[in-house]
């Protein structure tokens, strides 16, 4: 479950232009605003709400999790839901757990090295023994460096160790534990026609095992969830206004699209997207 943003630094990079795009996209109904939802085992669900400009913040179910901006996603797993969340600092990685209806104060982790960087994106998945967290970075002083970092955690939402640099310099729409390793969904708007899902599977470790594909059609493509039924895995996304369900399991090729994908119909603006306990898709109504 990912989130995209730029907070600060960057003005023209190709990435940011890219979650401009996704921004607007996703908050047509709340202009100032979006909303990542996520489907618990009991099929409660959980909403991060995350408010952009000068009054920041971001909010779980109504509860403040960070005044600021920031950027976050939310996932739940193990019995307990997770916001991690990305700021502008310098301990910019962040972690809070809600366990039956309490929120725990917040972890907060520094990069591996010093670096000057701004808040990208992130995307987070649980694992059998955890979760898994991917943090995204742009490099304020080279605007065409972006910079991602694991952080791993236990059960119950307990730091496994510190945050590690990966090599996944393309822009995170989500991350899901494929059994073996992780797939990434990834945005490219590099092709001149619009933005495509892309897809690439990485080791445990995150590291990747091969190029990004190519796995949908151009357009608008934000709000993707990655999902995982049996040996396949799937991705649902809003592609301009429709629900997309593309099987993604295998990792195609780069310029072409291979991926069968199937129309599930109409997504209006103000529908949140989710994914069930079961794998499946859920049209979620309201802020």
């Amino acid at each position: 479950m990912a989130a995209t943003r730029h907070v600060k630094g960057v003005k023209a990079h190709p990435l940011a232009l890219l979650a401009t795009t996704a921004l607007l996209a996703t908050t047509s109904a709340y202009a100032d605003s979006t909303t990542r939802a996520a489907i618990d085992g009991a099929g409660h669900t959980r909403k991060l709400v995350t408010t952009w400009g000068d009054h920041g913040k971001l909010e779980l179910d109504g509860k403040t999790v960070f005044s600021g901006e920031a950027v976050g996603t939310v996932v739940t797993g193990h019995g307990v839901t997770v916001v991690a969340y990305e700021v502008s600092a310098d301990k910019p990685f962040r972690v809070r757990i809600s366990e039956d209806g309490k929120l725990a104060d917040p972890a907060a982790f520094a990069r591996p090295a010093k670096s000057d960087n701004s808040p990208f994106a992130i995307a987070a998945t649980a694992t059998p023994d955890g979760f898994a967290i991917f943090y995204q970075e742009v490099q304020n002083n080279d605007p065409t460096a972006a910079h991602t970092y694991l952080l791993e955690l236990d059960g119950a939402g307990k730091p496994s160790g510190a945050p590690r640099e990966v090599a996944v310099p393309w822009a995170l729409a989500d991350a899901i534990w494929d059994g073996s390793g992780y797939h990434l969904a990834l945005i490219y708007a590099g092709g001149g026609d619009g933005m495509r899902l892309a897809m690439v599977s990485t080791t445990k470790d995150g590291q990747p095992q091969g190029h990004p594909d190519w796995s949908s059609a151009p357009g608008v493509i934000t709000d993707v969830h990655l999902s995982r039924i049996g040996d396949r895995v799937l991705a649902f996304y809003r592609r301009d206004d429709h629900l997309i369900e593309t099987d993604v399991t295998r990792i195609g090729s780069w310029g072409q699209v291979t991926s069968p994908s199937h129309d599930r119909g109409a997504l209006s603006a103000g529908t949140i997207l989710a994914v069930n306990a079961k794998g499946e898709p859920v049209k979620i109504t309201g802020r």
